[in-house]
């Protein structure tokens, strides 16, 4: 198997993983609105929580790998700085986004009372899109289809604009523009920069 199929199973993995976690049964406890539920639901969870949490960290961890290998591919292109400064906002994002479910996995009840550090999550939301939109932009100068540096340039940025107005953004957005990069990566010839562009 070539370097950009394992990266683009990587990816995919990485994504699944993300994607179990967030549409597990006890993920319903993110809409629900009252403190009271949200702990009575994560009491009644049983280990779901920690393992919830678990995949979640997987999830975003696991992708940052798969970005990584995509990364070495580019580390002859002129345009690597952009790959590898969105790679490294999603690795530092990833690591932010891990630290934040740890603290939810063993707090559940600082988690329900809204009451845990909101700092990694903003930090990793922004650093993720930020990463993502970097990543596209090198990415779109490969021999790939350009569409696929698009999706995470204006996926991230349609992404950016929600979180502004809402001020929030389910985490799971950002795995559904790495989910399409990665099977696009399997199933297409080498990888390779556009001497062209």
């Amino acid at each position: 198997m070539s370097m950009q199929r394992i990266a683009g199973s990587v990816l995919i993995i990485g994504s699944i993983l993300f994607f179990i976690a967030a549409f597990s049964p006890i993920a319903q406890v993110f809409s629900e609105p009252d403190a009271a539920k949200k702990l009575e639901i994560l009491m009644n969870g049983g280990r779901g929580w920690i393992v919830d949490q678990i995949f979640f960290a997987l999830g975003s961890l696991v992708t940052a790998a798969g970005l990584a290998l995509v990364a070495y591919q580019f580390r002859t292109s002129p345009h690597s700085w952009l790959v590898f400064l969105g790679l490294a906002a999603v690795v530092i994002g990833a690591v932010l986004w891990s630290w934040n479910v740890y603290l939810r996995a063993i707090d559940p009840q600082a988690f329900a009372a809204g009451t845990l550090p909101a700092w990694p999550f903003i930090l990793y939301t922004i650093l993720t899109q930020a990463g993502l939109a970097a990543f596209g932009s090198g990415l779109s100068r490969s021999t790939l289809p350009h569409w696929a540096g698009w999706v995470l340039t204006g996926g991230s940025l349609l992404f950016f604009l929600v979180y502004l107005i809402f001020k929030d953004m389910p985490p799971f957005a950002y795995y559904i523009l790495t989910l399409p990069t990665g099977i696009m990566m399997v199933i297409r010839n080498e990888l390779k920069y556009d001497k062209n562009f």
